[in-house]
């Protein structure tokens, strides 16, 4: 039994309640999408969310603003009163999905169908994958590449599964110390989409390494923390029993509630930090989808996340959630409360990975913080992320499908996990390359000369929000230096043209060079003669190799 604070003197709320060892089923269940017009209507749907409800609701976008889409599903027993009522209010509203059950069949691809669901063992990228089948695939990924995979146990949830992260890193690393990133998805059971998306980024990781020097750069430079499923728990419930589960699975509290004992299930994960925790945008209710847990981090898989977080620091964090298409940039707990760095650092950089996002399939994410976007919410992880343990970097990432009048919601259709993991990779990249050219490219330093005279914020790591380095002020020196280098390295070859008959043994052209640069940091290694190394040539052959400069 929970300690109810003065707003939980009231009744809980009124709902029908299931057993949750038996399959839900949704048939006629229906998504109702409205747009509130007027404050009145707006305060009207505020009070079915927050306060006790007549109909069975069920809100996947909650109300915040006039003119901002509201999805909430209605059981078939109370919708035609509810949008009688709704018509009473002079709302705006179309039936996005007839019947939710349907819906749910149609999500899964037409090929897949039944027999996938048979075969839990099975596992594909561009599949929505149980938890057993993703669990089996990490161990089979460290098995088959333990130099670059570690898996990483960080907690055990309450019904006793395995919260794996996935550590991925290179060995060739230009410096003794590598930054991190931190990755996570599945917080939120039903939210399918994310842990399929984190599970493309780790895919390009592992098995690009070898053939792509973008993806050698990041490894070796950056120690990537892959959480894929957050909530296995909760996760597995939503494929077993009930699909449109969001919570983790703590064991039910109950409670009277006049001639009724109520038993409901569940924390919502996203409000169990310790971030302004229990003011806002969450709930005391159990029985309520936001309820925030009788204490923060009372959750095994949220305390598990602080812990390793805290003995392991990272320098970005990324949350991976659905839906709506918005980078979201704490603080979210209040409108308009931004940290510091917000306009200087957080939202140039979000801007730049939305930019690069966009380039892909034309996907447009607006970027700001969840109380601006959307609504205020307390005890979130990107906010805690930031707020406490003070990482630079901190995103919480709405993915596909946007908030539009004839999108599915949490039900994104299969055919989309490729699209939307491929574009959130490009974003991904640019966080990673910000990474390196802001943490790790200050600490290198030629081995075989002294390094010329610069200013001090270029002899020592440059701290947020970052500034691209300036040029040192010896810029002859440095092009004497260059050109010296690159002539020696030409002239060898063109010896060995004196005759035409030995031009076609030439060793040169057998070997490809492309001609790209794999980071905005080249320029300034090559200012700063780092262009002798043999791993910044690989990177950098556009800025370094002369065969590249003619």
């Amino acid at each position: 039994m929970i300690v109810k604070g003065q707003e939980d003197l009231e009744p809980w709320q009124f709902r029908r309640h299931y057993d949750e060892a038996i399959q839900r089923n949704y048939r006629d269940y229906k998504l109702i999408r409205i747009t509130p017009r007027s404050e009145e209507n707006l305060d009207y749907l505020k009070d079915l969310f927050h306060s006790q409800s007549p109909y069975e609701l069920d809100f996947w976008q909650p109300p915040t603003h006039i003119g901002g889409l509201v999805d909430v599903t209605v059981a078939p027993q109370d919708a035609e009163i509810f949008v009688r009522d709704l018509d009473n209010h002079q709302l705006d509203y179309l039936v996005a999905i007839n019947d939710l059950e349907q819906a749910i069949k149609s999500e899964r691809s037409q090929d897949a169908s039944i027999d996938y669901m048979q075969d839990p063992s099975e596992f594909r990228l561009d599949k929505y994958n149980t938890w057993s089948s993703i669990e089996e695939h990490l161990y089979k990924l460290r098995d088959e590449n333990p130099d670059l995979v570690t898996l990483i146990e960080i907690g055990r949830t309450h019904e006793n599964r395995s919260v794996l992260v996935v550590k991925v890193g290179g060995q060739r690393a230009l410096t003794p110390e590598k930054v991190s990133i931190w990755v996570d998805a599945g917080i939120h059971a039903r939210e399918w989409i994310a842990p399929a998306t984190a599970l493309i980024a780790l895919d390009k990781l592992v098995n690009e390494y070898k053939r792509d020097p973008e993806i050698q750069n990041f490894l070796d430079n950056i120690d990537w923390y892959i959480l894929p499923v957050m909530n296995p728990d909760g996760y597995d419930y939503t494929h077993s029993k009930n699909r449109m589960w969001r919570k983790n699975r703590r064991p039910a509290q109950c409670k009277k509630n006049y001639f009724h004992t109520i038993c409901c299930s569940g924390v919502d994960l996203n409000r169990n930090f310790d971030w302004f925790f229990g003011s806002s945008g969450s709930s005391s209710d159990p029985c309520h989808e936001t309820y925030h847990g009788p204490s923060a981090f009372s959750e095994p898989e949220s305390r598990a996340v602080k812990e390793f977080l805290e003995k392991n620091p990272v320098k970005a964090f990324i949350t991976l959630h659905s839906y709506s298409q918005l980078w979201l940039i704490p603080y979210g707990h209040r409108k308009r409360s931004y940290p510091q760095d917000y306009s200087t650092a957080l939202r140039p950089l979000a801007l730049r990975a939305t930019k690069a996002l966009n380039k892909l399939y034309g996907t447009k994410y607006a970027v700001g913080t969840g109380a601006d976007l959307m609504y205020e919410a307390s005890g979130a992880s990107h906010d805690y992320a930031k707020g406490t343990l003070h990482i630079p970097y901190a995103y919480l990432i709405e993915l596909r499908p946007k908030s539009t009048m004839f999108a599915n919601g949490f039900l994104l259709p299969e055919k989309e996990i490729r699209p939307t993991g491929e574009e959130t990779w490009e974003a991904l990249k640019i966080i990673a390359d910000e990474m390196i050219g802001q943490f790790v490219q200050p600490k290198i330093r030629p081995s075989t000369e002294k390094p010329i005279a610069t200013t001090e914020t270029q002899a020592t790591e440059t701290p947020y929000p970052y500034t691209e380095p300036t040029a040192p002020t010896t810029p002859k020196r440095l092009a004497v230096k260059t050109t010296r280098r690159t002539e020696e390295r030409v002239v060898e070859p063109s010896s060995t043209t004196a005759s035409p008959s030995s031009s076609t043994i030439l060793p040169a052209p057998q070997k490809v060079v492309k001609c790209k640069d794999y980071g905005s940091y080249c320029k300034w290694w090559k200012i700063h003669n780092l262009c002798d190394k043999e791993r910044v040539q690989q990177l950098c052959a556009l800025s370094c190799l002369p065969e590249c400069q003619i």
